[in-house]
């Protein structure tokens, strides 16, 4: 699905404003959300090995960002990191939804791309409109 409408808001490497306007419109309104996953930049905490300590502990604590994606209406959630070991070891759910992820991705970004345009004309117009040309 959101291969298809990611086809449908570019040709030839060129925006199509209308569709991308109308695509946009429908993604984003708070009805269909549940469509694109979330993502959020997670702290977490990860056992690293020590050997700067000849007597002490092996193991310490270190924090860590990590990108994580929410899905089924906040339900449910991984690390991509864990998705991608997932799909890597053969779990179909996480390749699915890796795959679901790029394509996310890819809509998100040409209707940026939209966002962007649109108001790039809007200034066009206004500094048109300032200095009478």
């Amino acid at each position: 699905f959101l291969e298809y409408l990611s086809d449908l808001c570019v040709s030839n490497n060129v925006a199509i404003p209308i569709t991308q306007e109308l695509i946009c419109n429908a993604v984003l309104n708070p009805r269909n959300l549940d469509i694109l996953l979330e993502t959020r930049l997670v702290k977490t905490q990860v056992e690293v090995e020590r050997d700067d300590v000849p007597h002490g502990d092996l193991v310490a604590y270190e924090e860590e960002e990590e990108v994580f994606l929410y899905w089924d209406s906040g339900r449910k959630s991984k690390s991509i990191r864990e998705l991608s070991i997932g799909a890597s070891s053969g779990k179909s759910e996480d390749a699915k939804i890796l795959q679901y992820y790029r394509r996310d991705y890819r809509i998100t970004c040409l209707l940026s791309i939209f966002k962007n345009e649109l108001e790039g004309s809007a200034n066009t117009a206004e500094q048109i409109e300032k200095t009478g040309t």
